[in-house]
């Protein structure tokens, strides 16, 4: 009695806050934690119907060295599963102070773009999707982050 008790609250704590089947289709798309476009992307996954991703870090904060990483998803219990197959990065360059559309103080100029091989595993808890009545946009939480889905196409980025 009291195993099933327990198995009972494991069942009702896994299931609250995410629902307990996810349609891919609702998930495809581009989604960026900010509802409105700038003069550039902000940070933004990228979900594709074939099971591939990419998340893109935000253009205009001009000094970052991490660009991107790609790989495959899927979505295992309300929590995103993803497996990083590669990371593209910056190296070398030097930090100048920022010009134009940076929304950051410094820029780097002069980097090497560098692809990286990984296999590296990431999970991140999913929110339910729902409805932004302000921007009339999808919207869920991808770990602790809200984003809104911009694109319903991800090849439109």
């Amino acid at each position: 009695m009291k195993t099933k008790i327990i198995l009972l609250i494991t069942i009702v704590i896994l299931s609250c806050g995410t629902p307990s089947t996810w349609d891919k289709a609702e998930v495809v798309g581009i989604w960026q934690n900010s509802p409105n476009m700038g003069s550039g992307w902000s940070d933004a996954y990228l979900f594709f119907d074939d099971g591939k991703f990419a998340f893109k870090a935000n253009q205009m904060i001009c000094d970052k060295r991490e660009l991107s990483y790609s790989g495959t998803w899927e979505i295992v219990n309300g929590t995103l599963q993803l497996l990083i197959l590669e990371k593209i990065t910056l190296e070398g360059g030097e930090l100048v102070e920022a010009t134009g559309s940076c929304a950051s103080d410094f820029e780097l100029v002069g980097a090497e773009t560098k692809v990286n091989a990984l296999n590296e595993r990431k999970s991140l808890i999913l929110s339910a999707i729902g409805k932004d009545e302000s921007t009339d946009r999808n919207k869920m939480k991808i770990g602790d982050n809200e984003f809104w889905r911009i694109m319903e196409d991800p090849a439109a980025y």
